[in-house]
């Protein structure tokens, strides 16, 4: 709280980070939940699990552009993200209280359709409590990013309690109190939120509201049939993610022409969150599934849940944000701020030191204690890598999109994580074991983490190479000046 006060953000930032908070909390306890439920309960095959597993991914970052959507031609940003927070409540409270396997499906996909209208448009919030151009979203984006880092530690930590002394759904009662206690704040402190570049959008007749709600009714529709023949899915995401950016391009083409290069500066930053995202996921993916099968996690006989190894990134992003926070103001008072690209290039330089971190930790695995060391070592790293990627891909959209295109090009950030989604369950699937789970390859963990790593360094090179042009797309001019 002091160093929310010293950087004098609005105070309505606190009540979005807080919604935030739950949002994350709910999407990483259900992820790393997911893949041990669907194994050990529903007897799914580890390649099936993974299937699920992206497909889910896929879907929570896919919706968010019908959202986004809706809330830029029609309810804007705070209307939709509090329907969306209430869907997502019913559908944590439909998870909680039954443990049927045909409604566990039917509330995964409310939830879905919760994350689509709930997520976007949050983050979207952030940046309209600000004049559009200011240079204070970085840190304001810096500190949100915090919030999202703070759920995505208590989830799989509470979570993984949960399921080990209550029962496997319990988790889902603390989501669903969690995003009511949000919403409800978020709307008694509505008069104390000032939005100083929130878009205006028309009035919404009653036609309108119920094409919303059909919709909504159409979306889980969908999304139930898609979870049920999940392993048929994977040309339609591909398609579906094809055709959304084709609209998003065709809506760009009345801009101006200084307006359509800083769409094409900010596409081709948002495409490394593709790279970015498939390799963080192994976080909540292969890397837990190899603490759990092959690496010893035991201190002093009790057996520490391997969810809390997925919460350890979300340690390290609270610890050292606030230093970042401070650097960055600090450069940004002495005109010394480094460009969008090459703030997201650093990102993946860290990312691919982590995993070359990993794949130490896979290749030493049967040894004592140097492997769970190298792990979070790795993690460390990852955390950084987090605070130069996601808050300032956010922030850069926020700062330079069209103003009626920014629902739109925040949800293409979430559309290129679902095709994240759907690659890093097939990157890691790839370490799935075939048989017996004393059958262990090394090589082939070692392989997978190391690949990440190359390309994550490749892409790296690639933005520090442009990181003029990106600057000159999208008019940054304390970089110009330069």
């Amino acid at each position: 709280m002091t160093l929310f006060k010293k950087r004098s953000f609005p105070p309505g930032l606190l009540y979005i980070c807080f919604a935030e908070l739950w949002e994350r909390f709910i999407f990483y306890g259900t992820l790393t939940f997911l893949l041990l439920y669907l194994t050990e309960v529903l007897h799914f095959s580890e390649k099936g699990a993974y299937d699920f597993w992206g497909l889910f991914i896929a879907l929570a970052y896919l919706a968010p552009f019908v959202g986004g959507y809706f809330a830029d031609k029609y309810f804007g940003f705070f209307k939709a993200t509090l329907l969306g927070g209430y869907v997502l409540a019913a559908g944590c409270l439909l998870l909680a209280v039954t443990e049927k396997e045909t409604l566990f499906f039917v509330g995964i996909a409310i939830i879905l359709v919760g994350f689509g209208f709930y997520k976007s448009n949050l983050v979207n919030l952030v940046g309209t409590l600000f004049a559009e151009s200011s240079a204070e979203k970085d840190q304001a984006y810096t500190f949100f990013f915090m919030w999202m880092a703070s759920g995505a530690i208590a989830g799989p930590i509470i979570f993984g309690l949960m399921t080990t002394y209550i029962g496997w759904h319990a988790g889902f009662y603390v989501c669903f109190i969690g995003v009511i206690s949000a919403l409800v704040l978020l709307q008694v402190k509505r008069h104390k939120i000032n939005f100083k570049s929130l878009p205006s959008v028309p009035r919404v007749s009653l036609s309108k509201n119920l094409l919303l709600y059909g919709s909504l009714l159409l979306l889980a529709v969908f999304f139930d049939i898609l979870i049920n023949y999940y392993q048929t899915t994977n040309l339609l995401i591909g398609l579906f993610s094809f055709c959304l950016f084709v609209l998003l391009v065709i809506r760009t083409m009345h801009y101006s022409l200084a307006d359509r290069r800083k769409v094409l500066a900010l596409i081709l930053l948002i495409a490394t969150t593709i790279i970015y995202y498939s390799a963080g996921l192994q976080i909540d993916g292969s890397l837990l599934l190899l603490i759990k099968n092959h690496i010893q996690h035991s201190i002093f006989g009790w057996q520490i849940p391997v969810t809390f190894f997925s919460s350890l990134e979300g340690v390290f992003v609270l610890i050292i944000s606030p230093v970042v926070m401070i650097v960055m103001a600090k450069m940004t008072k002495a005109n010394k701020e480094w460009s969008s690209n090459a703030k997201v290039a650093l990102g993946l330089v860290f990312a691919a030191v982590s995993f070359v971190l990993f794949g130490l930790a896979a290749n030493y695995a049967g040894v004592w204690l140097l492997p769970v060391l190298l792990i979070v070592l790795g993690t460390l790293f990852l955390g950084l890598a987090d605070i130069f990627e996601i808050p300032i891909v956010m922030s850069t959209v926020s700062r330079y999109a069209p103003t009626k295109l920014q629902g739109g090009m925040m949800s293409l950030v979430l559309m290129c994580n679902a095709v994240a989604g759907y690659i890093g369950s097939k990157m890691g699937s790839l370490t799935a074991s075939s048989g017996s789970l004393q059958t262990y390859h090394a090589h082939e963990y070692v392989q997978v983490f190391l690949v990440f790593a190359l390309v994550c360094f490749f892409f790296a090179f690639l933005l520090f190479l442009f990181k003029k042009f990106g600057a000159r797309y999208l008019q940054e001019q304390r970089v110009l000046q330069k």
